[in-house]
């Protein structure tokens, strides 16, 4: 009697233990499905100018799924290591139109950015072509943007893996940046990809200012060598 009253007990035991490990599974699968509803891009490629005021990470371009419908996506943008966003092409998504149709602007909610218009696709630097584009106005007049924020549609459903896609030189996103304590100098930043169209200019603010440490190196150096060649000139002459 006692030993079939614990061998029950152990079956409810290993019942409820294998009841917890399956809920486990199912709230796993839950969490990874919502995190699936969006993708971050890492601008991390640059183009000559914009290396020129640092190595980066430059930004960061999240695209999230808006509603069940598939068609509605919001964007956001964050510049990192004090760059920020601005001017032509300050946002370049290539968005797959085969999947995707049309892509569209929203009006409701606005574009975090003034002015913000899309316009025809185009190429963004060298970084390729890019399906959809955002521009802000000219210049970095008003000292760029930390973050940019805004919502476009699509006039097919689409699922988000399938959103972007890409483009010939295999970058899916880029932007126009620059460092916010140097906005006469700006570039573009790409997740991935090669730039070939540009090389770096020679306007001043896009020279890169040497460290204070990397001038002190110098200086030793130079010392080094008027003393190692004073010191042979004097040999000589004795």
């Amino acid at each position: 009697m006692i030993r079939k009253f614990f061998s029950e007990n152990a079956s409810i035991q290993r019942i409820a233990i294998v009841g917890m490990f399956i809920v486990s599974l199912m709230a796993f699968g839950l969490a990874t499905e919502a995190h699936a509803d969006s993708i971050t891009y890492e601008l991390s490629v640059a183009n000559p100018d914009l290396f020129s005021q640092g190595v980066g990470p430059y930004g960061s371009i999240v695209i999230s799924s808006v509603g069940d419908t598939g068609k509605v996506w919001s964007v956001e943008a964050t510049g990192l290591n004090d760059f920020v966003f601005g001017a032509v092409g300050a946002i370049a998504l290539n968005v797959n139109l085969n999947n995707a149709g049309t892509v569209t602007l929203s009006t409701d909610p606005t574009c975090s950015m003034t002015p913000c218009t899309q316009v025809a696709a185009g190429n963004n630097d060298g970084f390729g072509t890019y399906t959809f584009k955002v521009n802000d106005g000219p210049g970095f007049s008003n000292g760029g943007y930390t973050d940019v924020s805004f919502q476009f549609t699509t006039s097919k459903s689409v699922s988000l893996s399938n959103l972007l896609i890409a483009n010939d030189h295999g970058a899916t996103v880029s932007a126009h940046m620059a460092l916010a304590s140097n906005t006469g100098c700006t570039g573009y930043a790409a997740n991935a990809g090669r730039n070939d169209a540009s090389g770096p200019t020679t306007e001043t603010p896009c020279v890169a200012t040497p460290e204070p440490s990397s001038l002190a190196t110098a200086g030793i150096g130079l010392i080094g060598l008027l003393l190692l060649f004073g010191g042979r000139r004097l040999i000589q002459v004795s």
